[in-house]
């Protein structure tokens, strides 16, 4: 089911972009990407602040309709698919991309077979750089949304992460992000 959240006001959207602007040119200094892609891009504030800093970003989600995107501008990069599908409608390969991020996706997914399976799917598009958060319980986002289907512990995810091959990255803290726990591959 699509679940379309209310519109933005002006001031909630600037605050948005404002954690994603940090957010993206602390990954373009760590990663040096040159071209990715974020799977679950919600209203789509990270592909455009990667574009707008010249990295060639584009956008895949299940459940988001583009028309919800408030860069018009940019609506070519965003596509309505998975991450399976995301290889068929950008491409594939470390010759197409060199970062993945899956920010607050694995969460709404059925089963941890479906999680394995996911990753699996990016490492597909990628082996570069993949970057994954997942709210954890005892994080007041995990509660705030409904469409939650595994809420664990931090120690459960870290198994699963560390059996998919990724560590945890050390975010600095007073960043607008450092709350979330952040698992990476290759970083």
């Amino acid at each position: 089911d699509i679940i379309v959240q209310r519109d933005l006001t002006s001031s909630e959207r600037a605050g948005l972009e404002e954690k994603h602007h940090i957010e993206v040119l602390w990954w373009a200094d760590k990663l040096k990407p040159t071209k990715g892609v974020d799977i679950g891009w919600g209203l789509g504030h990270r592909v455009y602040c990667f574009n707008f800093y010249g990295i060639d970003a584009y956008g895949c989600d299940l459940q988001w309709p583009i028309e919800k995107t408030p860069y018009k501008e940019i609506a070519d990069k965003f596509k309505v698919c998975g991450a399976k599908d995301a290889t068929c409608a950008f491409g594939q390969g470390d010759e197409f991309c060199d970062l993945v991020i899956l920010y607050d996706v694995l969460e709404h997914i059925n089963s941890v077979a479906d999680v394995k399976e996911s990753l699996k799917d990016a490492y597909l598009i990628t082996s570069r750089h993949i970057v994954v958060s997942v709210p954890v319980i005892g994080d007041p986002n995990l509660v705030a949304d409904p469409t939650h289907k595994i809420k664990k512990t931090k120690e459960w995810w870290e198994y699963r992460m560390a059996e998919s091959g990724f560590t945890v990255i050390d975010v600095p803290k007073g960043t607008p992000f450092a709350h979330q726990m952040i698992w990476g591959v290759k970083i």
